[in-house]
C-alpha cells in the first residue's frame, strides 16, 4: 500500500483530474496480478501525458488487461480507445468523437472477455460497442431510453466468467444483463434508497464466485448481489473523512478478493478486504465454500441467547420479553416454558440462559435477566434488580424459582453483563459489568469500597454457594461476602464467555469505552484492568500495574489476547470443540461482533495461551477497517449477539430477530436464500 500512497500523492499535486484517480486505481489492481503496472505507468502523474497525441490521455475513466498483459484505456475525453504494453509502451488506439460505429462519445467503461474482446460503454451515446482486441468494430447495442436494453449514460461494465455482460445504466438507476451479442437478459434496481435500489449507480466489478458489487455513487454506498440480482449486502454511508464513501465512483478486484473504491468527493482510493457475508434470509456467500449458514427460525424479537435441552430442541431468550420460548425442529412450540408477562417488566434485557442436566434425567435452568416489578399497570416503579435465577424443568414448565445472586440498579443502568456458563467444574460462571460505572476494588479503584458483585466472573455452585480451592479450600480473592464470589475482576462490559475444553481454561470478550474492545484469556484471579486501562497496555504510555488493584498480590493483570482499537461491539464468544465445521476448525475459538454483525476466527497457539495471529495482526491489534476485516471470516447480516455451540452447527443470533446456524457444506442441508 506504500506504493498506493505515493501515487496517490503524487496525483493531488498534478493537474489531471479526478479521473486519473480512477485510473490509477484500477491500475493499481491490476498491479496485485502483475506488480509492474504501478511503476510503470508513473508516466501518468506526469502533466505532459495530458493530451491528445498518441500515448497522452484526457480524463480517462476506464482500463481493462488483457490475458497477455496489454492495457486498454477508455480515453473518455478524447473520445477514443488507447492500447498499451504492460510497461506503458504505445501500441494502438481506435475511435473518433461521433455516433457512427467505432466513434464514441465519452466512453468511459471497459471490459474484456475471455476470448479478447473489447465491450465499450460508449456512455453519451447511450449504447455498448464490442471490438476485436485490434479495434475492429464487431456489434453494438442500445439506445437512448427506459425500455428493456436501451440506456440512459451508461457507466461501468464488466463481465462474468459465463460471458454475460453487467452493465451500470447509471441515470436509469439500474443494472442489465446481456448475453455476449447484445441479447437482454435480466435487470434489477430502481431509484430510492431502500436495498437493491440506486442513485446514479457507476462502477461495476465481479468477483470469482459470481457476486456483483455495484459502487451506487449518490447513495455513498457499495452494494453486492448474487447474478440473478438478489440482494446480498451493502456497506458505507455519507461523511467527510477516511472511513466513510461519498461518491464512490470505480471498482476494481484485485485477485485475492479485495476490493478498490475510488470516492470522488474525498479525494481518496480505499482498499477493502472482502469476506463472506450473508443476506437477509441468512444464506451465506462464501469465500471458503466449506461453510454455509442456515435459517434456523426467524421473526423473534431480538433473541438474546439459546440454550440446548437436546439436539435441535433449545430454548430461547428475548430481550424485552419476559418469556422464554421452547423451538423443537424448528418450530416454536404454542406455549412458552416461563412467561412472567403479569409480572414483570423487563427494562434491560434477558440476557442469558443456561442448562444443567441433571443425573435423575431432570435439568437445572439458569436465568440472568434486569427486570422490574410491575406495580402501575405496565408502568416501572422504583430501581430495578439484575437477578440469577435458578429454575427446575418439568412436564415442559419452569418451576421452582430460587434466587442465587441479586444485585440493585437503576432503571438507566448500563453494563448490567449476564452471560453464564457451566464450567468444566460443574460450576456456573457469571460475567457482570461495572452496572453503569461503580467505582469500587474490583474496577480497580484502590481506596473503593469492597467489591458489590459488579465488574467480575462470578463463580458459584448450581446451588448459589460461594466456589473453594478443592485442595487449599480458600476462596480466591477473600472469604467475605461477594469476595468469595469473584472468579475474575475488572470487567468493564463483557457479553461472552466460553471455556476450552482442551486445557478447561476460560475466554471472555469485553468492550471498551471508545477504544480497546477485546478478547481475554482468563485464569483465576484475573485482573481485567478495568477503570485503569482497556486495550494493550502498550498503547497506554501512563498505564502503571501499581495503580491496579490487586488483592495482596493475588489478583493478576496481563494484556489481552486480541484488541480492536476502534470499537466494534465485541459480542458472543464460543470454542468449537468438534469438527462440526470441519477439521481446520476443530477446537478454534469464534467471536461476533454487533457493530458490523461480523464473525471472527481464530487459531490459538501451541500453548492454548494466546491466539495464532501473523501479518498485519502479529501485534495482536486491528488498528483500522482493514484488520478488522482481516480477523472476520463472515459478516452476518442482521448482526451478531451471542454464538452458542449446538451438536450440529454453531448457533448464531442476530439482532434482526433470527437465530443461524453454521454449519460444514459436506454436512449440511441445503442453505436457504
Amino acid at each position: 500500500m506504500s506504493k498506493l500512497s505515493n501515487i496517490y500523492t503524487k496525483i493531488l499535486h498534478s493537474n489531471i483530474f479526478i479521473s486519473i484517480l480512477i485510473l490509477f486505481t484500477l491500475i493499481l489492481s491490476a498491479s496485485l496480478v502483475n506488480t509492474t503496472y504501478a511503476v510503470k505507468f508513473n508516466l501518468f502523474t506526469n502533466e505532459t501525458t495530458y493530451g491528445t497525441e498518441n500515448g497522452q490521455v484526457k480524463f480517462p475513466h476506464g482500463i481493462a488487461i488483457d490475458s497477455s498483459g496489454k492495457v486498454y484505456i477508455a480515453d473518455t475525453a478524447n473520445n477514443r480507445i488507447q492500447v498499451f504494453s504492460e510497461n506503458g509502451t504505445f501500441i494502438n488506439k481506435w475511435g473518433k468523437t461521433g455516433k457512427a460505429d467505432g466513434n464514441f462519445n465519452t466512453p468511459s467503461g471497459i471490459a474484456i472477455d475471455s476470448s479478447g474482446k473489447v465491450y465499450i460503454a460508449d456512455t453519451a451515446n447511450n449504447r455498448i460497442q464490442v471490438f476485436s482486441e485490434n479495434g475492429t468494430f464487431i456489434n453494438k447495442w442500445g439506445k437512448t431510453g427506459k425500455a428493456d436494453g436501451n440506456f440512459n449514460t451508461p457507466s461501468g461494465i464488466a463481465i462474468d466468467s459465463s460471458g454475460k455482460v453487467y452493465i451500470a445504466d447509471t441515470a436509469n438507476n439500474r443494472i442489465q444483463v446481456f448475453s455476449e451479442n447484445g441479447t437482454f437478459i435480466n435487470k434489477w434496481g430502481k431509484t430510492g434508497k431502500a436495498d437493491g435500489n440506486f442513485n446514479t449507480p457507476s462502477g461495476i466489478a465481479i468477483d470469482s464466485s459470481g457476486k456483483v458489487y455495484i459502487a451506487d455513487t449518490a447513495n455513498n454506498r457499495i452494494q453486492v448481489f448474487s447474478e440473478n440480482g438478489t440482494f446480498i449486502n451493502k456497506w458505507g454511508k455519507f461523511e467527510l473523512n477516511d472511513n466513510k464513501l461519498n461518491f464512490p465512483y470505480g471498482l476494481a478486484m484485485d485477485k485475492h478478493g479485495g476490493m478498490y473504491v475510488t470516492d470522488e468527493i474525498n479525494n481518496m482510493i480505499s482498499y477493502t478486504p472482502l469476506i463472506s457475508f450473508s443476506n437477509k434470509d441468512g444464506r451465506i456467500f462464501a469465500s471458503n465454500s466449506s461453510l454455509v449458514l442456515e435459517r434456523v427460525i426467524d421473526g423473534l424479537d431480538t433473541p438474546t441467547a439459546v440454550a440446548f435441552l437436546k439436539p435441535d430442541d433449545f430454548l430461547v431468550l428475548q430481550k424485552t420479553k419476559p418469556l422464554i420460548v421452547r423451538v423443537v425442529n424448528g418450530q416454536i412450540l404454542d406455549q412458552p416454558v416461563l412467561n412472567l408477562t403479569n409480572s414483570t417488566v423487563i427494562k434491560g434485557c434477558m440476557c442469558d440462559i443456561a442448562i444443567s442436566k441433571q443425573e435423575n434425567g431432570s435439568a437445572y435452568v439458569f436465568l440472568y435477566y434486569y427486570m422490574g416489578e410491575d406495580k402501575n399497570g405496565g408502568n416501572l416503579t422504583g430501581d430495578l434488580v439484575n437477578r440469577l435465577y435458578r429454575f427446575e424443568l418439568v412436564n415442559e414448565k419452569l418451576v421452582n424459582p430460587t434466587v442465587l445472586l441479586e444485585m440493585n440498579s437503576s432503571q438507566n443502568a448500563l453494563h448490567n453483563g449476564g452471560k453464564m456458563v457451566i464450567g468444566p467444574d460443574d460450576n456456573l460462571y457469571l460475567t457482570i459489568g461495572d452496572i453503569d460505572g461503580r467505582t469500587t476494588l474490583a474496577q480497580n479503584i484502590k481506596d473503593g469500597p469492597l467489591p458489590d458483585g459488579s465488574s467480575g466472573i462470578i463463580r458459584i455452585t448450581q446451588d448459589g454457594q460461594p466456589v473453594t480451592d478443592p485442595i487449599t479450600k480458600d476462596f480466591l480473592l477473600g472469604s467475605s461476602y461477594p469476595l468469595n464470589l469473584y472468579y475474575g475482576y475488572g470487567i468493564r462490559n463483557s457479553f461472552g464467555i466460553d471455556y476450552d475444553a482442551n486445557t478447561s481454561e476460560f475466554w471472555i470478550t469485553d468492550n471498551g469505552p471508545t477504544y480497546g474492545d477485546e478478547i481475554d484469556f482468563v485464569k483465576p484471579a484475573f485482573n481485567g484492568g478495568w477503570k485503569k486501562i482497556s486495550g494493550m497496555s502498550s498503547l497506554s504510555p501512563n498505564f502503571d500495574k501499581n495503580n491496579l488493584t490487586d488483592f495482596v498480590g493475588i489478583g493478576k493483570y496481563y494484556d489481552p489476547a486480541f484488541v480492536w482499537q476502534t470499537p466494534v461491539g465485541v459480542t458472543g464468544l464460543a470454542f468449537v470443540n468438534s469438527d462440526i465445521l470441519g477439521i481446520e476448525y476443530k477446537n478454534d475459538l469464534f467471536v461476533g461482533d454487533i457493530n458490523n454483525g461480523y464473525l471472527y476466527h481464530f487459531d490459538l497457539d501451541h500453548n492454548r495461551t494466546g491466539l495464532k495471529l501473523d501479518g498485519l495482526l502479529s501485534d495482536k491489534v486491528a488498528e483500522n477497517q482493514n484488520e478488522v476485516i482481516k480477523a472476520a471470516i463472515a459478516q452476518i447480516y442482521g448482526k451478531v449477539i451471542s454464538l452458542e455451540l449446538g451438536s450440529d452447527g454453531l448457533y448464531i443470533t442476530t439482532a434482526n430477530g433470527k437465530i443461524l446456524k453454521l454449519t460444514d457444506d459436506q454436512e449440511s442441508s441445503t442453505p436457504i436464500g
